[in-house]
């Protein structure tokens, strides 16, 4: 939790939007999910819901990716910048992805509901 202050408070718009763009993707495939789980037939759409479930880290591995594109631009610029300052902004980008990954935990137990409420249909 100490560290999603700083993260806030020294990201670009690109990182914010990122970080938007994976919580809305949660957001918005939960109740999907729900649906899918309940509503469908058969396991196929639930094994699509699965792979799709992991959208939201594979967002936040690119924004991970560019922010740490932009740690070692500022460091090639800085190279007097300190091994705990390039240690904590390294440790700080990968907020996006933990971010995502609960995410995705979240929707593959969903959809792994799912698939358990559908074991005895094909």
């Amino acid at each position: 939790m100490e560290s999603l202050i700083p993260f806030i408070k020294n990201s670009t718009a690109l990182d914010l939007l990122l970080l938007l763009v994976v919580l809305l993707t949660g957001l918005i495939l939960i109740p999907i999910g729900i649906w899918i789980a309940f509503a469908s037939r058969g396991r196929k759409p639930i094994y699509f819901f699965l792979a799709v479930a992991w959208l939201p880290l594979i967002i936040a591995f690119f924004g991970t990716y560019l922010r740490f594109k932009g740690i070692d631009r500022v460091l090639a610029e800085f190279p007097e910048a300190s091994v705990e300052v390039a240690a904590a902004a390294r440790a700080e980008a990968w907020i996006l992805t933990y971010i995502g990954a609960a995410w995705t935990v979240v929707l593959d137990l969903i959809g792994t509901f799912g698939l358990i409420l559908k074991k005895d249909r094909a």
